[in-house]
């Protein structure tokens, strides 16, 4: 077996070294392939003269052949042809192998019988039916065509899907339909050790939310992280008595176009709005501390 590495060693990994490398592979590769042409062409040659050895050989070479085929294009007719000259020149070492064969070609003809039989009787069918029968069948037949076509079209497209994040506002909605302790609301919250609600997630389905400044009768005080991830609202609405938004908030949110922030917020985590400041502007007092984390972070501000 040849040892690659130290063939490359040797060859100093210079680029002619590397080309040298590569067309020593063809030429050893093409010269493989001519050789086991060379010996498949004597072995048929021995089986045509009658040698009963050859004829197993080549009769197994043409099994083996036929099986690696795919689909329905197999016929091992061949390969049984040979098998049997090979047994009846008394080469009973091939008697298992023929009858495997037998076997396979069997199931071939049987599965041609079989479409024969299926094709008739759907001709017959077809004959029996009236134009108007015939009309129908083909419409049905075109919508099954159709139908199984957008199948596969949606299929194929849900990672894209899911990658740039189109999926996450119908999977959130099944979530909050499905987890009985979700709020009706739409939103998934905890109660921090102060009595006061904290958003994790929004699971609502709105493109222009407001957030409540309750939930639950309990006052919304925090704005976690990641609540609004890739989610495809237009515009937010954050209510008086929030103090603080966290980490990536509103990040990956293509659609933002506005947000409304109280001057109640103290503090908002430096990637808020990552990967959402394009078409962003931020409405908010001037001189608040929005207005200032908007101005030294390049988003457009707007004076309420």
């Amino acid at each position: 077996m040849i040892d690659w590495w130290k063939e490359v060693d040797k060859a100093g990994k210079t680029f002619s070294g590397w080309v040298g490398i590569g067309l020593d592979i063809i030429n050893r590769k093409l010269e493989a392939e001519e050789m086991k042409r060379r010996q498949l062409e004597a072995l048929q040659q021995a089986a045509d003269d009658g040698d009963s050895e050859a004829q197993a050989y080549w009769g197994a070479y043409l099994y083996k052949v036929e099986k690696e085929k795919e689909g329905d294009e197999k016929n091992y007719s061949l390969a049984e042809y040979w098998l049997k000259k090979s047994v009846e020149n008394s080469y009973v070492e091939a008697l298992d192998l023929l009858w495997e064969v037998q076997a396979e070609q069997e199931k071939i003809r049987e599965k041609k019988r079989k479409d024969e039989e299926l094709k008739r009787w759907r001709r017959k069918w077809w004959d029996s039916l009236t134009d108007e029968e015939k009309r129908r069948e083909k419409i049905k037949e075109m919508f099954l065509i159709i139908s199984y076509t957008l199948c596969v079209i949606v299929v194929m497209s849900l990672p894209f899907l899911a990658a740039f994040g189109y999926l996450d506002m119908p999977i959130n909605w099944v979530r909050g339909q499905l987890d009985p302790n979700l709020p009706s609301n739409g939103y998934n919250y905890y109660i921090d050790e102060d009595d006061e609600a904290v958003i994790i997630k929004y699971l609502g389905l709105k493109r222009n939310v407001k957030i409540p400044a309750e939930l639950d009768g309990k006052k919304v005080k925090r704005i976690g992280n990641s609540v609004f991830w890739k989610t495809k609202i237009k515009s937010a609405i954050i209510p008086e008595g929030v103090t603080s938004i966290g980490g990536s908030t509103f990040g990956w949110c293509r659609s933002l176009r506005n947000v409304k922030i109280p001057d109640s917020v103290i503090d908002i985590a430096d990637n808020a709005f990552f990967w959402s400041m394009k078409n962003l502007t931020v409405i908010c007092s001037r001189g608040s501390y929005a207005w200032n984390y908007c101005v030294a972070n390049g988003i457009n501000v707007q004076e309420e």
